[in-house]
């Protein structure tokens, strides 16, 4: 299996809107996609008790079931989710894909 992460880096200024982002901008992409993806995940940064900012202000983890119908869905939607940036941020993310290579619970 494969994952896709759209990290949003943190700084002076950045602001991201979770409201919106989780309620909207996700939903939506889990409709477009469909059976595609497997799971989403958001993660919100928070800082450790007396420690720096976190380097991301928020990451989501997207777990691809179908590569191929993943890549077509892409291909013909990405500029609508790309549009949708303003609503929750100014911050462009840093898009990376992974290979799921361990997987462990206790």
């Amino acid at each position: 299996m494969k994952c896709m992460s759209v990290l949003y880096k943190n700084g002076d200024g950045v602001t991201f809107n979770f409201d919106y982002y989780n309620s909207k901008h996700i939903p939506l992409f889990v409709k477009t996609f469909g059976k595609a993806v497997h799971k989403v995940e958001v993660r919100k940064g928070i800082a450790a008790p007396g420690g720096p900012k976190p380097m991301y202000i928020a990451i989501a983890n997207i777990y691809i079931a179908d590569e191929a119908a993943f890549a077509a869905i892409a291909a013909q939607h990405m500029g609508t989710f790309a549009a949708d940036l303003p609503n929750y941020t100014q911050q462009p993310p840093v898009v990376e894909q992974y290979e799921i290579c361990l997987e462990m619970a206790s």
